[in-house]
């Protein structure tokens, strides 16, 4: 009878034993699980710095693009007009030279027959 009972003991004591390591054990994890979700939120905050700062940076790039292709298509407009007006005027001087070398050569024939 007195072993059975210092077998109880023993076997209870084991069992605490095993209990103990077992809540140990759920500890440590939970710990590491803890530890483990404080980090991915100081990932993910991180992140969502990041990508607040690159939609910012994107945003100014695009307004200026939008600026850039409204400077561009003014100066475009301005250089297409001083174009016409150059093309205009190069058009009338270029017609005259070759009204007056047109003359010019008829004048000279006349001036000057072909030699025999």
């Amino acid at each position: 009878f007195c072993s059975l009972a210092s077998d109880e003991k023993q076997s209870a004591v084991e069992l605490d034993a095993v209990l103990q390591h077992h809540q140990d054990m759920q500890e440590k994890l939970a710990e590491e699980m803890l530890s483990l979700a404080r980090s991915l939120k100081n990932n993910t905050l991180a992140a969502q710095n990041v990508i607040k700062q690159d939609n910012q940076t994107l945003s100014h790039s695009l307004r200026m693009a939008d600026q850039s292709f409204e400077k561009l298509k003014d100066e475009s407009d301005r250089l297409e007009q001083h174009a016409k007006k150059s093309v205009d005027w190069l058009l009338w001087i270029m017609l005259i030279v070759v009204c007056f070398i047109f003359i010019s050569m008829i004048l000279f024939i006349r001036i000057f027959p072909k030699l025999k």
